[in-house]
């Protein structure tokens, strides 16, 4: 049983940090402009703490990140709590990098690329009344993070532009969002997430054994959506990480992966879809839920 559903029955009774997730393509009609674009980071999710100088940093799910080097360099932050995904200077690797980042040794040259800001009491509460212009200009004006890349578009086709220059040069993507959205845990229906590839998130449940030249290690994963209605076997490995799957299966069994698809379709005898394609993204160590197959289908659109 994850956190949520924990919390139904008792109320309140395991801390859930908050966490505004974007909409897909078919909510881009509540886009008014002009609007911001944003550069899709392709980091580890974090939220930065800073209260009276104490300064403690979370992953998504709520795990508490031990990183002394990196918070050292925070110090100087004003209290709140900064948003954004954690890089490695220098390492375009993303799996390398978030794989160092999630691993018991802190590296080096870490730093943040925020993207909103939220005051102490705010962020208890979960949501904020303030128009996201006004928080993000914390983040425009801070010296000791890093800003995303930002434009402020007049129109969809602007967007679609900055969307453009970020995919050529090798980026993920890009988020579109309504200048005075209001913070809420939640999906956010003013916060688009612009992407080619539709890539949705799994709970692994299985491990099969490979065939061939994969005989003693693995040939796929079994995986399923948070709601059970899309099963799915995910391959696109490469050789390490085929071997590192093999060899923690019991260590990720019931962790959430990403996964690349480019279609879903339903067998005629059966009552579950699957995915067309699917392919190994990364590993999702922030988060603990996987996506709904209403999720899984609009990310197609």
């Amino acid at each position: 049983m994850g956190t949520k559903q924990i919390n139904k029955v008792f109320k309140k009774l395991i801390t859930e940090f908050p966490y505004m997730r974007c909409s897909l393509m078919d909510k881009i009609d509540r886009i008014k402009y002009p609007a911001i674009v944003q550069l899709k980071c392709d980091g580890t999710y974090r939220s930065v703490v800073v209260d009276n100088g104490n300064i403690e940093i979370y992953a998504r799910s709520g795990e508490k990140s031990n990183l002394p080097r990196f918070a050292d360099s925070l110090k100087g932050l004003a209290d709140g709590v900064y948003i954004g995904e954690l890089l490695i200077r220098g390492m375009e690797d993303r799996f390398k990098a978030n794989g160092l980042i999630n691993s018991d040794t802190e590296p080096r040259d870490i730093y943040i690329v925020c993207w909103d800001y939220l005051t102490l009491d705010e962020w208890k509460e979960g949501k904020s009344s303030r128009h996201y212009k006004e928080r993000f200009q914390k983040i425009i004006n801070n010296t000791i993070i890093d800003c995303v890349d930002y434009q402020i578009v007049k129109s969809l086709d602007e967007a679609k532009e900055f969307y453009k220059k970020v995919v050529a040069n090798g980026g993920e993507g890009a988020v579109l969002k309504n200048l005075d959205n209001k913070f809420k845990n939640g999906t956010a229906t003013d916060n688009i997430k612009m992407k080619e590839e539709a890539v949705s998130e799994f709970k692994i449940t299985g491990f099969q054994e490979g065939k061939g030249r994969f005989v003693g290690t693995l040939g796929a994963i079994e995986a399923i959506s948070g709601d059970e209605n899309v099963v799915t076997k995910v391959s696109g490995f490469t050789d390490e990480v085929r071997d590192y799957i093999w060899n923690n299966r019991d260590k990720l069994l019931n962790t959430i992966i990403s996964v690349k698809y480019n279609g879903v379709s339903k067998a005629k005898n059966s009552d579950k879809y699957s995915l067309m394609f699917p392919v190994f993204e990364d590993f999702r160590p922030d988060k603990d839920t996987a996506d709904d197959l209403e999720y899984i289908k609009n990310a197609l659109k």
